[in-house]
């Protein structure tokens, strides 16, 4: 949290013509990526074949 409140909107230079910013993000919120799948929608299994 300290991190974030001494970082927020402070410039980042990336490169020499680029720079960003931490901005958009909420240190409150927690996103979990996982494989579970939570309810309602049809699973749709993507595969890529060799042929195109």
């Amino acid at each position: 949290m300290t991190g974030y409140l001494s970082s927020a909107c402070m410039e980042i230079p990336v490169d020499k013509y680029t720079s960003s910013v931490i901005a958009g993000w909420n240190p409150d919120h927690t996103y979990w990526f996982s494989d579970a799948i939570s309810g309602g929608a049809d699973v749709v299994v993507w595969k890529m074949h060799d042929d195109g």
